[in-house]
């Protein structure tokens, strides 16, 4: 598969992105690349073959059976932030992986979602989420799952349970703060 685009702006997925705001010589420009891979695709002396990926596709996956997500009905744990894809400088991140900007840029958060509810605002970025959870007969432990590429937030956030309290480490402004918010549920 390959996904060909003029690359990410403020707007982006976003229902403020509207026509001006098209990338025409980007257009052109993959338009060009696209037109030179078929001609080069065609002049194979084999034809291709389709292949079957050897793992499962990781991105987008968001729950399994037998996920904790995958709990309440088939509800998946649910945040409402909207990831600002214009400040995506790589797939990766902000920076790219291990960058010292790493996290989750957020453009802004849905209406009654539990991220606004627990004050999270647009040009936050998210850097890790804590959960305190008691294995059965346990102690509670704590857990820190840094964020440094929106993989990793959709990684972190697919291991959520609906209904579960957990803190937000969002840096804001430069300083660091902590949100806690209870993850709602996507059906």
């Amino acid at each position: 598969v390959l996904h060909l685009f003029t690359g990410p702006h403020a707007d982006y997925h976003r229902v403020s992105d509207t026509a001006d705001k098209l990338n025409g010589t980007g257009m052109a420009q993959i338009a060009d690349v696209t037109a030179e891979l078929a001609a080069r695709a065609s002049l194979k002396r084999q034809s291709l073959h389709y292949r079957k990926a050897a793992a499962a596709p990781t991105m987008g996956k968001l729950t399994t059976p037998g996920d904790p997500a995958a709990s309440a009905k088939g509800a998946r744990p649910y945040l409402g932030t909207i990831p600002d894809y214009g400040s995506l400088t790589s797939p990766r991140g902000p920076g790219g992986a291990g960058a010292d900007q790493g996290g989750v840029k957020l453009s802004g958060v849905r209406e009654g979602s539990p991220a606004e509810k627990a004050g999270v605002q647009s040009g936050d970025i998210l850097t890790a989420i804590e959960t305190h959870r008691a294995p059965s007969g346990g102690a509670e432990a704590v857990q820190i799952r840094t964020i440094v590429t929106l993989e990793d937030f959709m990684s972190v956030l697919t291991g959520l349970q609906v209904d579960e309290d957990v803190v937000l480490h969002i840096k804001r402004n430069g300083a660091l703060t902590k949100l806690a918010i209870k993850v709602g549920k996507r059906d």
